[in-house]
């Protein structure tokens, strides 16, 4: 035996390792792609695997056995030749009856086509799934771009109105498609400051639908006479501008009309008279139409005025603005004279005269669009005098009118002349 010199020992079994490898990989792979198949039928491919192992481990055949070999180490260090000395510590029971011969290899080879058609099918069936779940997420990204396009709201008829930092923005919204569509915020901009907000809203509009809706959006150190832009975004991410287009073509045509006539608009219509009552002006505030009045009559006049400046900058009103008539006295062969009503302080809750005494008068500031009710009643500047009744011509005759101001555009002077009535003086 040359126990003493030491032992090698070598297995010898058909191509075992191979298929032991092979089908211990089959298995692995089976349980990491086990997408569509169950964990329990990767495991139960993986002890198929393992089966056919063992079959090929403990198959019997002619010329197959379990052999020990005992080789000298020196022979081996040395490279010699030598005769194997074989004892046949044992022979492997035969497993079958009969002659076997070629049967495993053909059980392998079946078992062998099986795991691979298994695998195969898995990788087939988790490949096709992919694909599938690629399909399906591009026909909706592409429904939800077709959607997103089809989606029509329009924003118009917006205003703002500004309460300290608080900017209300009132608009009609309208669904001019075919999709039903929800808006979940606005945004606001103050051009003026280049600063912005937004604020999350609600409203859902079907096919056809409209809505007047209305948000508070707070920006700080705002101001009514700065400009603002804003748009409302929906659901499915458009943004909807707010539109203006007629403010801004009326905004256009009222700066050509104060390029050429100044920035101040009177409303013609709105020219009326208004008769006393101590210092209260009698009928507050609807007056008496200014087209005919009676001769010799202490009067006020009023008219509405406007700020249509194409900067957009506030005009403040000071005293020496006034309403000039012309009118001739002694008949018809008299002479010309100015009459004149000089601006003042009016309360306009109760149309009582606040500015009597000299130097009483405050200027009337006007923001860019917005309109008052200018009273002109005083026969002197409230600067150089207190106020003082005037009185209308005392003959009959038709007087031309003409409305002076003068005062600030922002920080610098401004001045305007607007020649818009004529009145008819009767007894």
């Amino acid at each position: 035996m040359h126990a003493n010199r030491g032992l090698t020992f070598s297995v010898e079994v058909h191509n075992t390792i191979f298929y032991l490898s092979f089908a211990s990989l089959c298995g692995v792979y089976m349980i990491c792609f086990h997408i569509r198949f169950s964990l329990f039928l990767s495991i139960l491919v993986m002890l198929v695997c393992f089966l056919y192992m063992w079959t090929l481990l403990y198959r019997t055949s002619s010329n197959t056995y379990l052999i020990i070999r005992y080789i000298p180490i020196s022979d081996i260090i040395l490279g010699r030749k030598h005769h194997t000395h074989t004892c046949m510590a044992s022979r492997l029971k035969k497993v079958w009856t009969g002659h076997s011969k070629g049967v495993s290899t053909v059980i392998g080879t079946v078992f062998l086509m099986l795991i691979i058609f298994m695998v195969s099918t898995n990788v087939l069936l988790w490949t096709f799934s992919q694909n599938a779940e690629y399909n399906e997420a591009v026909m909706k990204r592409n429904q939800e771009e077709a959607d997103r396009r089809d989606e029509n709201i329009i924003a118009s008829n917006g205003s703002y109105s500004v309460d300290g930092d608080e900017i209300t923005v009132e608009a009609k919204l309208t669904n001019d498609g075919a999709l039903a569509s929800q808006i979940i915020n606005l945004w606001v901009l103050d051009t003026t400051e280049q600063r912005y907000n937004n604020t999350g809203m609600l409203t859902s509009l079907k096919p056809g639908d409209s809505e007047t809706v209305s948000a508070v959006v707070t920006i700080s150190e705002t101001d009514e006479s700065h400009t603002f832009n804003s748009w409302f975004v929906t659901a499915r991410g458009n943004t909807i501008p707010l539109e203006e287009e007629n403010e801004e073509e009326e905004g256009t045509m009222w700066a050509q009309l104060a390029q050429g006539l100044g920035s101040l608009v009177l409303d013609f219509h709105s020219f009326r008279y208004y008769t006393y009552s101590g210092d209260t002006l009698q009928p507050w505030q609807d007056g008496n139409i200014g087209f005919y009045i009676n001769t010799d009559l202490q009067v006020a006049y009023g008219a509405l005025l406007t700020n249509r400046d194409p900067s957009k900058q506030t005009i403040a009103l000071q005293s020496t603005s006034n309403i000039c008539l012309i009118h001739r006295t002694g008949g018809g062969s008299g002479s010309f004279h100015w009459a004149r009503w000089y601006i003042i302080n009016v309360d306009n809750s109760t149309g009582t005269i606040t500015s009597t005494s000299e130097g009483s008068y405050t200027p009337i500031s006007l923001a860019y669009g917005e309109t008052k009710l200018i009273i002109f009643a005083s026969e002197n500047d409230l600067e150089e005098g207190s106020f003082s009744k005037q009185s209308t011509p005392r003959d009959e005759q038709l007087c031309p009118v003409s409305l002076m101001v003068f005062g600030e555009l922002g920080f610098e002077p401004y001045s305007q002349n607007i020649p818009f009535v004529s009145i008819s003086f009767k007894d």
